[in-house]
């Protein structure tokens, strides 16, 4: 015996999502006018944030990708100094600059 309110195979529940589903479709794709006005100068400032974005994107990028072969290329071209060698470097550098240096 079947329950009160559905059909003999229970289809009501599923036609019950299908005019739902429909009806939100409808509403969804046949929009009425906003009224609504978006400048020029509006879409021109966002093509420009945009372009900013790509572009620090881009950038980054790069720079982790070119790093390596930018350090492969000092170290062949026997050009880059290591960090030990700065500190090094800096520490006398400070030596002779000091007063106690000159004695």
């Amino acid at each position: 015996m079947p329950r009160s309110g559905t059909l003999e195979n229970g289809h009501t529940v599923m036609i019950t999502r299908v005019i739902a589903l429909t009806g939100a479709a409808c509403v969804v794709l046949l929009p009425v006018a906003a009224q609504a006005y978006i400048g020029p100068g509006a879409g021109a400032s966002l093509a420009g944030s945009l372009l900013a974005v790509l572009a620090a994107i881009a950038t980054a990028v790069a720079i982790v990708l070119f790093w390596p072969l930018r350090l492969l290329y000092k170290k062949i071209r026997g050009t880059g100094k290591s960090a030990a060698d700065s500190v090094v470097s800096a520490e006398d550098s400070e030596e002779s600059t000091s007063p106690g240096a000159a004695e």
